[in-house]
């Protein structure tokens, strides 16, 4: 029986991928996904096998593509998030700022250009080249750090863990009494709504902001954005009970729909590569990884391409497909992001060009 991480009540398997891969390696392993009858709250249960956690041992230490995109990415949702962070930090302090799962640096790099008197600090246990950013190269614990911080930030990290609330606890004791809390994390709301493949195997927790909420205890939120990435600001507080969702059949139905979905565009790829057109995946990064490893036994035999506005090398560094330089008419195109404002923009680009478009997964 599998019991919810938030809320301790029983769960329910909603949602099936019995060939999920991981993005960064040739592993595959059957992906879970429950949803708690009590307070909604979705999460893989399938990552609390001890096959799962020996495999997530190393798995962040050895992340892959670093250097795929320009430093710092100064993309939609870095801006988004720094936007947000700005606007909370006082505006005559030298404020400090700890990111948790820091990675290159990127928006770290991006704070200090706007606000040089801040002192900056990242935590993150992949082993990255030196951007100038000062970071520690470990997993995070407390105990790693002397003085509290102004703010702390968790940008698409909290979704990684099989407690989120024990965790988020562990980073609340590193904040100043008076500091905020900065968390960006997949919206589910928006998964649900928009079809969009969101539930893949490096992920644990799907959350909305009800669920957000509950995640952490003893604050409370003063300010979100829902967009297809859940944006929100905390500060310690009298918490108050969110509005959680509890309708189990509505939520069920959702994510069996998802799953019919990715099951007949995966048998719709099949047939349309067997017919001889052209495959292009749209996008270089995390979800392409993830849909062509699941695809490629599927493709044998197939001309496979990239295609991605931001990324130019000729050939794409871990399966060596070869850049398309526009996309052709005929062609069928796999658009690859999880998130539905990415792919709103990427049909948009490719509108027009007389390519059959797959949008993962949402029904044809």
């Amino acid at each position: 029986m599998n019991i919810c991480p938030l809320c301790g009540n029983r769960a329910r398997p909603v949602y099936v991928n019995p060939e999920a891969y991981f993005a960064d390696r040739d592993l595959r392993l059957g992906l879970e996904v429950a949803a708690c009858a009590a307070c909604g709250f979705l999460f893989q249960s399938s990552a609390f096998s001890d096959q799962y956690q020996e495999v997530m041992k190393t798995a962040y230490q050895t992340y892959y593509d670093r250097d795929i995109f320009a430093f710092p990415r100064r993309d939609r949702e870095n801006k988004k998030a720094l936007d947000m962070v700005l606007r909370h930090l006082p505006a005559d302090s030298a404020a400090s700022v700890l990111e948790v799962g820091s990675n290159r640096g990127d928006l770290l790099y991006m704070l200090k250009e706007q606000r040089p008197e801040c002192n900056v600090l990242g935590v993150d246990p992949g082993q990255s080249d030196d951007r100038g950013v000062p970071t520690i190269r470990r997993c995070f614990s407390p105990d790693l750090f002397a003085s509290r911080f102004d703010v702390v930030i968790l940008k698409h990290i909290l979704e990684h863990f099989t407690d989120p609330k024990g965790f988020a606890a562990q980073v609340s004791t590193v904040l100043k009494e008076d500091g905020f809390l900065y968390l960006d994390v997949p919206n589910v709301d928006w998964i649900l709504k928009e079809q969009t493949e969101g539930f893949v195997l490096h992920h644990i927790g799907y959350f909305n902001l009800g669920t957000l909420c509950l995640a952490l205890e003893g604050f409370e939120p003063v300010a979100a954005q829902e967009e297809a990435s859940l944006r929100a600001v905390f500060r310690r507080g009298r918490t108050k009970a969110p509005a959680l969702r509890q309708d189990f059949s509505s939520l069920a139905e959702s994510c069996k729909k998802l799953e019919h979905s990715r099951r007949e565009l995966v048998g719709h790829i099949k047939r349309r590569a067997l017919e001889g057109k052209k495959v292009v995946f749209y996008g270089a990064y995390t979800i392409f990884r993830l849909l062509y490893r699941e695809l490629k036994a599927q493709l044998a035999g197939a001309v496979c391409h990239y295609f991605d506005d931001s990324f130019s090398q000729e050939r794409e560094p871990v399966f060596g497909l070869p850049r398309q330089g526009r996309i052709d008419r005929g062609s069928l195109v796999v658009l690859c992001s999880n998130n539905s404002q990415t792919l709103d923009a990427m049909e948009q680009r490719v509108s027009g060009t007389g390519a059959e478009v797959v949008r993962p997964w949402r029904g044809a």
